[in-house]
């Protein structure tokens, strides 16, 4: 897809954890993608922590990644799914995960995909991914909370004169 536009996090003060952009689309989206939603920002649990594994068991990331550790492929060119865990809370910005299975992981070509909050736990974007550990297989995967730049996302929107998703 092609775009016409984008911004960056950093361009509106947020100096840290700026792997966020917005992006505006030269067409429309294909009618099958479906709109997710920006999970809300977790309520602290009793132990003071703002997310726990417990809170959201099941979260699944969707992805272009290479799908084997051969450093020379950024992308595998389909879309996969992969179910992970979170294996530390979720702070104000930024959470850490690792994947359900030992055969797979986020690997090159999956930076910038959306980690979901699935089952009964609330719906929604709750990470995007910013960087994985090396090898692929059985990786750690670093994601930026997008609750926590609501600000950007909707003064970005409104700059790319586009709808305000949060």
């Amino acid at each position: 897809r092609c775009t016409t536009q984008f911004v960056l996090a950093s361009q509106y003060g947020r100096e840290k954890n700026n792997d966020l952009m917005l992006i505006k689309l030269a067409h429309d989206a294909p009618s099958n993608w479906v709109v997710q939603r920006i999970a809300p920002a977790p309520a602290p649990s009793q132990d003071g922590s703002s997310f726990s594994a417990a809170n959201y068991p099941e979260l699944e990331i969707i992805g272009f990644g290479d799908t084997d550790d051969d450093e020379n492929k950024y992308s595998a060119g389909l879309l996969s799914r992969l179910r992970l865990q979170a294996i530390s809370p979720v702070s104000a910005a930024t959470f850490l995960t690792m994947t359900l299975s030992n055969l797979a992981g986020t690997c090159s070509g999956d930076s910038g995909a959306a980690v979901i909050a699935t089952g009964a736990a609330s719906g929604g974007v709750v990470g995007v991914l910013s960087s994985n550990s090396v090898p692929c297989t059985g990786s750690k995967g670093l994601f930026v909370s997008p609750a926590a730049f609501r600000d950007f996302i909707r003064r970005g929107a409104k700059d790319l004169d586009l709808p305000s998703p949060v």
